[in-house]
C-alpha cells in the first residue's frame, strides 16, 4: 500500500488521531484504473513500462513507487482488457470466437453503480470505525443508520436489478425484515444522529441530514458512471485510429506499403489514446473516486477532538515507527480546553 503514498500525498497525509486510508483505497484505485483504460495491449506497454523503471530503480525511493504504481496499474488494465476482449482497439473476438467477453458497452453502466454503492458503504464502514475509536460507539449511530438503510435497498431492490435471478427469498422489497432493517435504520439516523442533545432536536436534525446525505449520495452514486464513460470512449478511439489506419491504405497495396502507412498512424493514435490529453482521466478519474472516499465519507479529522497534524508513521526516536495502520488517541475537548487556559498570552 506504501507504493500509492504518492496518490494520496496529492490530497493531503492523515492527521493525528486519524486512520491512514491508503491501504483502503489502493485496490479501488488499481481496480478503477483498469476499467477505465480497459485495454490489454495499453495495459501491456504500462506494465512494462513499469518493469523497466524497477530494473532501472532498485533503490527504495519515489522513482520506485512510481515503478511498482504503473506495473500494478498495468497488470489491473491487462486483466481487464482480457475479460472484455480489447487488444489495441481490436475486438478480441475475431481471434477467439468460442471464447465469451464480457460486452463492456451494454452490461458495464448498471455495474458502474453498483461498485459505487459498494465503496460508499466501505467509506461508511471506515467512517463508523473512525468514530466509534475517537469519540465513542453511540455517535457513530446516526452514520450506522444510514448504512443499514442503503444496504438494506441495495440487496432488496439492487441486486434484482442488476440480474432478476439475483433475488434473495427472505430479503425482498416485501419482506417483513427489509422493512425492520428500514425501521432501526430510520430511527438511528433521526433521533440517534447527536447524543446527549434533545429527541426533538435530533429528529430536526436527523431531517436536515436526511435531505442533505439523500442528494449527496445520489451524486457520488452518479457520478461512477464516469467509469462506464471513460472506458467507454476510449474503446471507441482506439476502434476509429485502427479504421483511419486501414482506410489511409490504397486498394491493392502490397504488405510493405501497409506497413508503412497503417504504422505511423497507429503509433500517433494510440499514443494519443493512452496518454493526454484523453489519456488523462484514465489516471484523475480513480483519483477523483480516491477523493470522495477519503473527503465524503470518511471524517477527515475531528477538528474539536483532534490535535495536531502529525503524520501517522512518524518515527520514534528508537527507529521503530508505528505500525502500518493505526488508530492513535485523541485529546479530548475538555483537556485541550483546559491547556488552552494555562498557555500563557503574549503581551501585544
Amino acid at each position: 500500500a506504501r507504493v500509492f503514498e504518492l496518490v494520496g500525498d496529492m490530497y493531503a497525509r492523515p492527521k493525528y488521531g486519524t486512520m491512514d486510508l491508503t491501504p483502503f483505497f489502493a485496490p479501488f484505485y488499481v481496480l478503477f484504473f483498469g476499467i477505465c483504460l480497459n485495454d490489454a495491449g495499453y495495459g501491456a506497454i504500462l506494465a512494462l513500462l513499469g518493469a523497466w523503471m524497477l530494473s532501472k530503480n532498485r533503490k527504495p525511493g519515489m522513482m520506485r513507487q512510481a515503478a511498482w504504481f504503473a506495473t500494478l496499474c498495468g497488470v489491473s488494465t491487462i486483466l481487464f482488457g482480457l475479460l472484455c476482449g480489447s487488444f489495441f482497439g481490436i475486438s478480441m473476438s475475431e481471434w477467439f470466437p468460442s471464447i465469451h467477453f464480457f460486452d463492456f458497452q451494454g452490461q458495464f453502466f448498471s455495474i458502474a453503480l453498483a461498485i459505487g454503492l459498494v465503496q460508499i458503504m466501505f467509506g461508511m464502514v471506515l467512517k463508523i470505525v473512525m468514530i466509534s475509536s475517537t469519540v465513542g460507539f453511540r455517535y457513530s449511530l446516526g452514520s450506522l443508520g444510514w448504512l443499514l438503510v442503503i444496504l438494506g435497498g441495495s440487496l432488496a431492490a439492487g441486486l434484482p436489478m442488476l440480474n432478476s435471478g439475483w433475488v434473495i427469498p427472505f430479503y425482498t422489497t416485501s419482506s417483513p425484515a427489509f422493512y425492520a432493517t428500514l425501521g432501526v435504520g430510520a430511527v438511528l439516523m433521526l433521533f440517534f444522529n447527536s447524543p446527549g442533545k434533545n429527541p426533538l432536536l435530533n429528529f430536526g436534525l436527523g431531517l436536515w441530514d436526511t435531505y442533505n446525505n439523500l442528494t449527496g449520495i445520489l451524486s457520488d452514486v452518479l457520478s461512477y458512471i464516469r467509469l462506464f464513460a471513460i472506458g467507454l470512449s476510449g474503446g471507441i478511439l482506439a476502434t476509429v485510429f485502427n479504421a483511419l489506419a486501414a482506410g489511409f491504405v490504397p486498394e491493392g497495396s502490397g504488405i510493405i506499403v501497409r506497413l508503412l502507412i497503417m504504422i505511423p498512424i497507429l503509433l500517433i493514435g494510440h499514443g494519443i489514446n493512452l496518454h493526454d490529453p484523453v489519456g488523462y482521466p484514465r489516471f484523475a478519474g480513480p483519483l477523483r473516486f480516491r477523493g470522495l472516499l477519503h473527503h465524503q465519507r470518511i471524517p477527515y479529522g475531528f477538528d474539536d477532538v483532534v490535535a495536531g497534524g502529525r503524520h501517522l508513521r512518524r518515527r520514534s526516536a528508537d527507529g521503530s515507527g508505528l505500525p502500518r495502520f493505526v488508530i492513535l488517541p485523541v485529546e479530548g475537548v475538555c483537556q485541550r480546553y483546559r491547556r488552552n487556559r494555562q498557555r500563557p498570552r503574549r503581551d501585544g
